[in-house]
């Protein structure tokens, strides 16, 4: 009886992996276009977009999967999502296909790279793991069950950090960007090598109550890169053959002792220990263990606390004002005088593939919040020295980005349109002047001074596959920004001459 649930519950998950009902709205009109290597749907307005993703993907069918002898693909479905706030991609089976959600990089998690050049390595690294895993008892599976037997033993063969970790992998060794390459993506489970606090495997794949593990996208890519520096580029690929034949869920392990003579489990502490020596210049392994939290956006008495049992709460010295909606990596809080305000992401009432990102002001005085702004893709944003005003990061219906200024009811103001280029985030400078972090066409970030009255800007840091965010400016004109250093993320400054310094120094 045991068997049979357990055969119940991984049929659940991979038919979960394959199920995909929601709809987008269906005012778009959509089109196709399609070469020897994708066929793409998309709607009329994203038409330009299309053909460059178009494009994309017929460079990377030549390069994506030569590490699995696949020189050249087999077509795929790609359907683009043009009604989503947030920014995704997947690829599933029934039918065999991938969506992307048509955004941009607003967020530094997702690497330096530019929106739709990460997503044409990741998500068709994807493809190729799918298409190579249809061998021998899979290829039957196919046969006898269609997609959904494949998806059910390939979901009984591979964990999910092997699939994320090796797209992680794909996406930084085909750029000079990708996530492997920021200092960002590895910072937690670098922290607790660093103290001393390595998990152990089996907290990694079943996760922990008792603090904040990295996800199987970070500890993926790690394993997955350290076994083809150890054993070469080829060894993935052997494991995944041996594992095809028979799939089971502890089939990994032993087909990976199989292809490289060395116990997975040992080769995973091996590998954690010599993260430590890398990463040994942090001396933190004589820090006290302390519960997980996270305290962020301090101001006067105010701060943002989490921590496990919680969501993020705002804070006035030790007491909770008010719980928030808040997604610490896809958005950005500001208080100023009696007012805060934040972006909440928010669902279609009747479409699951259409989605907003909307304005949330609380009125400090009163404790109430309201929203301002009502089915809109809003970033980022941040209330004006007078706390009258806000400026925030723009994705319009037509998939332009601009700067737009709001007043505290929400009504428009003034706004700032560069069609070349795509805003990440912006900050007060003074009333009539802002700072803006904006990426180029090829997903170079600069950061520029920008004119609210005249639209003028000037580059003031010249455009580098350098993942910069987090804008911040004092009372002295002073800018300050996160950018990636010598293989860490630092503070750096701007003064009001220009000139640039470094204010952190993590080694």
């Amino acid at each position: 009886m045991k068997y049979y649930f357990l055969f119940i519950l991984f049929c659940s998950q991979a038919l979960a992996q394959v199920s995909q009902f929601d709809q987008s709205d269906p005012s778009n009109q959509w089109s196709t276009i399609k070469n020897s290597q994708v066929k793409i749907i998309y709607p009329a307005l994203m038409q330009t977009q299309s053909i460059y993703v178009a494009n994309l993907i017929e460079h990377y069918a030549h390069v994506i999967g030569q590490d699995f002898a696949i020189e050249q693909p087999e077509q795929f479905t790609l359907i683009l999502r043009p009604q989503m706030a947030q920014p995704n991609g997947f690829v599933t089976l029934a039918p065999r296909r991938s969506e992307w959600f048509a955004s941009s990089t607003f967020s530094p998690m997702i690497g330096s790279n530019e929106w739709y050049q990460t997503l044409a390595m990741h998500e068709y690294r994807h493809i190729i793991q799918y298409d190579y895993f249809k061998q021998d008892t899979v290829k039957a599976g196919r046969i006898l069950f269609g997609d959904f037997g494949q998806q059910l033993l390939m979901f009984l063969g591979l964990p999910a950090w092997y699939f994320e970790g090796d797209a992680v992998y794909a996406e930084t060794k085909y750029s000079d960007g990708g996530r492997g390459r920021s200092p960002r993506f590895l910072a937690r489970i670098r922290a607790m090598v660093a103290a001393g606090k390595i998990p152990n495997y089996e907290q990694l794949m079943n996760g922990s109550y008792q603090t904040a593990l990295p996800n199987h996208y970070v500890f993926g890519y790690i394993l997955i890169s350290r076994a083809r520096q150890k054993f070469g580029e080829q060894v993935w690929s052997e494991v995944v053959k041996h594992i095809v034949k028979l799939p089971h869920p502890y089939r990994l392990y032993s087909s990976f002792k199989k292809i490289t003579g060395q116990d997975f489990f040992d080769f995973y502490h091996e590998t954690m220990l010599l993260l430590k020596q890398e990463w040994n210049q942090t001396e933190l392994s004589n820090t006290a263990a302390t519960d997980f939290r996270q305290h962020k956006y301090p101001h006067q008495n105010y701060y943002l606390k989490y921590t496990l049992d919680s969501y993020w709460e705002l804070y006035r010295d030790q007491q909770k004002i008010t719980q928030l909606p808040f997604q610490n990596e896809l958005s950005h809080f500001s208080l100023q005088g009696n007012f805060a305000v934040y972006t909440q992401f928010l669902p279609d009432q009747r479409y699951g593939l259409k989605n907003y990102s909307d304005l949330i002001v609380i009125d400090l005085a009163r404790n109430k919040k309201t929203r301002i702004t009502d089915q809109s893709r809003i970033y980022h944003p941040r209330l004006n020295p007078s706390a009258n005003k806000i400026i925030a990061t723009e994705f319009t219906a037509s998939h332009q980005w601009i700067l737009q200024e709001f007043n505290l009811s929400g009504e428009r103001l003034r706004k700032v349109v560069l069609p070349q280029l795509q805003m990440a985030e912006a900050a007060y400078l003074n009333d009539d002047n802002v700072v803006a972090i904006m990426s180029d066409r090829v997903g170079q970030k600069m950061i520029a001074l920008l004119d609210l009255n005249n639209q003028k800007s000037q580059i003031i840091l010249p455009s580098s596959r350098n993942n910069i965010f987090a804008l911040s400016i004092d009372q002295k004109a002073n800018i300050f920004f996160e950018a990636q250093y010598q293989s860490t993320s630092n503070i750096f400054m701007l003064d009001k001459n220009l000139k640039l310094s470094q204010c952190s120094f993590e080694a």
